[in-house]
């Protein structure tokens, strides 16, 4: 089956942690590859949603945004609804090496998910980017691969 190079867009890069060394977890303009996942149902292909954000944010503003994410005080609500919308308007855009990947989504442009990743996205073109994970391999993950 696959995914098609039109169903992905354009490969963005990836991102690499401990536990998916190896088998990182590759972007695209329509949404992600994800080749290796604790949970077995998260492998595969996740499209984005209509509207969607990624970038990489500071270690800290990553350590606030899981500090309100539980919604334990009556504001975390309120404090996570800010924080996206500042992501989204590119406040909080980091390249140092200890950043990591925040995505924002929605399908209405008014209920928005928020999902801070453990690693950084590297893109292609950046300075730490692994040639090995170029777009030919990445187009090879997508031609085998499946939908989440």
């Amino acid at each position: 089956m696959g995914i098609s190079t039109t169903e992905s867009g354009k490969y963005i890069g990836y991102t690499m942690s401990w536990d998916n060394f190896d088998k990182p977890t590759l972007y695209f303009e329509h949404g992600r590859y994800t080749q290796s996942h604790k949970h077995i149902t998260n492998i595969g292909w996740h499209p984005n949603d209509q509207y969607h954000y990624a970038g990489n944010i500071s270690k800290e503003k990553h350590d606030y945004y899981n500090s309100i994410r539980a919604e334990r005080n009556p504001g975390d609500r309120e404090a996570k609804e800010k924080f996206k919308e500042e992501f989204m308007g590119g406040h909080y855009n980091s390249e140092a090496d200890d950043a990591l990947l925040f995505e924002c989504s929605s399908n209405n442009h008014r209920s928005w998910a928020g999902h801070p990743s453990r690693s950084k996205l590297i893109r292609v073109g950046d300075g730490g980017f692994n040639s090995k994970y170029d777009d030919e391999y990445a187009r090879g993950v997508l031609k085998n691969g499946k939908i989440a």
